[in-house]
């Protein structure tokens, strides 16, 4: 159900989402993070994000909460209070399956890569293929949404920049354009193996968000010190905290290693998942 905020005014499925001038503000901050998402909004963003979680599941299709989405789930077990859109990562394998469900999804009442979306990016000349990134609102009129970026492997030896330092192999990269930083070991999301039994979610943890065990990447805290930096468990109003973004995937290479990326310690002998005050279940198996 719909929540009013306290002037009265609320978005719904048939309208878009409330504009800046409708969120509440908070006084203790004079930034751009300055507002929180009002509550109508807030309800459609988590609706989408269930959603997702649903359909996929349901089509065995593997993805994880990531950047703001999944430092809200770790952190508190809800979305960051002024983040007004969802982000998840999927494998590229699954790109052109997901645009399939476009039909589904508006039967549903939701809405795949909206024609707003295909001709912003198009307008900004940054969206070569529609597999590129995927974009799931709450339907063809609310554009609240979750962004789904479709991560692939490099494989080994691929030349050029991949043959040098430590983005060798084994490393998740994204098409859509995401600085060099934003990559990351495969560790933390490793894909189903073909010679294995595969589960859904086989090499992936589950992180509780609003009320519902969401697929995240392995060792959360850790994935998300490699985004936002050592201090990633205090709200701040800066993506990196402290630390630059290189710096933060050079410890996490490190990590990881110890952790037998690359090594023996195949992610499908990998051990459990810690518990973070509730919001994080044992790893997936």
């Amino acid at each position: 159900m719909i929540s009013h905020n306290k002037w009265g005014h609320h978005c719904t499925i048939h309208t878009p989402k409330c504009s800046r001038e409708f969120w509440p503000k908070r006084s203790w901050s004079n930034n751009d993070k300055s507002h929180i998402l009002p509550p109508c909004c807030s309800d459609h963003l988590i609706e989408i994000q269930h959603y997702i979680h649903d359909l996929f599941e349901e089509h065995g299709i593997e993805y994880w909460m990531d950047f703001g989405t999944l430092l809200g789930a770790v952190r508190t077990g809800e979305n960051v209070e002024f983040d007004d859109d969802g982000d998840f990562g999927v494998f590229g394998k699954d790109a052109k399956r997901i645009i399939r469900l476009k039909k589904r999804a508006a039967a549903d009442g939701f809405c795949i890569n909206p024609q707003w979306h295909l001709d912003r990016m198009a307008g900004k000349s940054i969206l070569r293929k529609e597999k590129d990134l995927i974009r799931i609102s709450r339907s063809e009129n609310n554009n609240m949404f979750v962004d789904l970026f479709p991560w692939r492997p490099v494989a080994k030896g691929g030349g050029g920049f991949w043959d040098t330092g430590t983005f060798k192999d084994g490393l998740m990269w994204n098409d859509f354009g995401l600085n060099v930083p934003k990559a990351y070991p495969n560790w933390f999301t490793k894909q189903k193996s073909h010679n294995h039994r595969n589960f859904y979610g086989e090499f992936l943890s589950r992180v509780k968000l609003h009320e519902k065990y969401m697929l995240a990447p392995r060792d959360p805290e850790a994935f998300l010190e490699m985004r936002f930096g050592k201090d990633w468990r205090i709200p701040q109003n800066k993506k990196v905290h402290h630390d630059s973004a290189l710096d933060c995937h050079h410890r996490m290479f490190s990590y990881v290693r110890k952790k037998g990326w690359k090594g023996k310690n195949h992610p499908m002998y990998g051990g459990g998942n810690h518990h973070l005050g509730g919001t994080v279940s044992v790893h997936v198996r």
